[in-house]
């Protein structure tokens, strides 16, 4: 029979960390926490009263207390094989006889085993809207053999930029970065969420931060009275968001939109503040006024328009097209719909390079396609300006252009497909032209009954060379030849050639060793061509 004696046992748990003390009766949390397939040993070897018999009980995670010792040594070690809550038992016998038997005493502690071990780091705990929060998990564990599955996340939604990349090697790879503009101010809740994807084992840490706001800087301004006459005294009051002293300001201009224009490099002046100031205008008109605040890291500005007496109105840009979706060489109808008054300046833009200065004007496009209208009217008391699409098509489809001939300096044309009228984007009015240079052609043709098509067609040319010794390809070997390829061979452009056709030689026509580029050497077999 064995007595229960109030001998203190005492275990020891040793891992690479160091050693750990026992908790009596086994409470939680767990004395240890190591990782699956750690060694861990533990130890009675510092128990009270010398025990003469040691008896070791190692439970695993939900198994039961094994009916026989699981060692009888001291000092023992085991190896946690999966992950769970692992229980340490030890029996102490001690050679003191008592009445009924033999002393006994016993001791047990938890050891929790974890195939994943997160943690979470953060740079900060408070970041402004401005900035980026660096958030790391380098103090993170995994078992030998686990690759672990990695989810940010922020306020328990994924974090999508952060996660998806390739599967973590160490710790030290396990790092994300939350743009300081992606939350909204206040507090939340970074996570790093690891799992072995063998056990379905996960482990999450989390760590809280602070989002501020940071406001820019903005000014307003308004001006009594709200409609000044010439000569009266108007005043100008400005405010600043967020609110700061004026001792925060490095400068601070005021421009009163007649040519009056004041700077302060320091605020307050002696005199008053520096968001404020008076004026008085000369003239009727309207009037561009701004403030403009700046501080040692940040700049705002505001401006209105002022109206000062009874000046001319300002100008409303406003137009109608007739017709509003026309075809490709088809004459629209330009109408100012809108006001102004005293001397008017109309300024149009068509969007494809035309313009027009008339208050009602004509214009025609050559190729489809929606083009941006702009009216800018201009009088004594400013400009204004509106926009609008036009849409152009074609109203029928030619057939493609036919190319003929690809060589650089050679007989390269175009045909079109068969009308009544032509117009190329070279100018040309014929259905066949030439092709000097390789790049973007186009044509419009009439169909007969006044109804224009467009057919675009890109033209590419080879450098087909003449080992013959004919530079400008003119059919003859000669002195030509010689003051052809000069020009080209010095250039500028090195042994490169540059645009095509004809005399200049900017076509590869002197390429007479056939190399493919213009040297001295293609010089050289032209000189040797013309003496033999």
């Amino acid at each position: 029979m064995r007595l229960q004696a109030p001998l203190l046992i005492t275990l020891v748990l040793t891992t690479a960390a160091g050693s750990v003390g026992a908790q009596v009766f086994c409470e939680t949390p767990p004395s240890l926490t190591v990782l699956t397939y750690e060694p861990v040993t533990v130890s009675g070897l510092a128990s009270e009263g010398h025990p003469s018999a040691y008896s070791w009980f190692i439970t695993p995670p939900g198994g039961p207390i094994p009916s026989k010792p699981t060692s009888t040594t001291p000092t023992t070690s085991f190896t946690p094989s999966s992950p769970g809550l692992w229980t340490v038992g030890l029996v102490a016998d001690y050679s003191h006889a008592v009445v009924g038997g033999l002393w006994s005493s016993d001791d047990c502690i938890t050891v929790l085993a974890a195939s994943v071990v997160a943690s979470i780091g953060l740079a900060s705990t408070q970041v402004s809207t401005d900035d980026d929060l660096q958030i790391e998990g380098f103090g993170s564990q995994w078992a030998i053999g686990v690759t672990p599955l990695v989810e940010w996340q922020v306020d328990g939604q994924a974090l999508g930029s952060c996660n998806g990349g390739p599967p973590p090697s160490s710790p030290g790879d396990l790092s994300c970065t939350i743009p300081g503009n992606w939350l909204a101010p206040g507090w939340h809740t970074a996570s790093l969420l690891l799992t072995d994807p063998s056990s379905g084992e996960s482990s999450l840490a989390t760590a809280d931060f602070e989002v501020i706001e940071i406001v820019p800087l903005a000014v307003e301004f308004g001006w009594t009275p709200a409609e000044p006459n010439p000569g009266q005294l108007v005043h100008y009051v400005a405010a600043v968001t967020p609110a700061m002293n004026e001792e925060e300001f490095t400068r601070v201009t005021w421009d009163l939109g007649d040519g009056s224009v004041w700077v302060y490099n320091a605020c307050p002046p002696v005199w008053g503040s520096c968001l404020e100031w008076p004026h008085t205008y000369g003239a009727d008109g309207w009037f561009d006024v701004s403030v403009t605040i700046e501080t040692v890291d940040e700049t705002a500005s505001m401006s209105h328009r002022v109206k000062v007496g009874n000046p001319i109105a300002q100008p409303v840009a406003s137009f109608a097209a007739s017709p509003q979706s026309p075809m490709i060489r088809q004459s629209t109808n330009f109408v100012f719909d809108g006001n102004c008054d005293g001397s008017c300046l109309w300024d149009w833009d068509f969007g494809d390079g035309g313009r027009s200065a008339v208050e009602n004007p004509s214009h025609a496009w050559d190729v489809p396609a929606t083009y941006t209208v702009t009216l800018t009217v201009t009088n004594q008391s400013g400009s204004d300006a509106t926009s609008r699409p036009v849409s152009v098509g074609s109203c029928w489809l030619p057939a493609a252009t036919i190319q003929h001939g690809s060589c650089y300096g050679g007989s390269v044309t175009l045909t079109a497909a068969p009308g009544s009228a032509w117009r190329w984007n070279t100018g040309a009015t014929t259905r066949t032209i030439a092709a000097p240079v390789a790049g973007a052609y186009w044509v419009d043709i009439n169909d007969g009954t006044g109804c224009w098509g467009y057919v675009p067609t890109t033209v590419v040319l080879d450098n087909c060379g003449d080992p013959g010794g004919d530079t400008n390809l003119d059919g003859t070997t000669d002195a030509a030849d010689l003051s052809a390829l000069i020009p080209e061979l010095t250039d500028g452009d090195g042994d490169s050639v540059v645009g095509a056709g004809g005399g200049d030689l900017t076509a590869p026509g002197g390429d007479v060793t056939g190399d493919w580029r213009l040297r001295p050497d293609d010089l050289l077999t032209v000189i040797i061509l013309l003496f033999d």
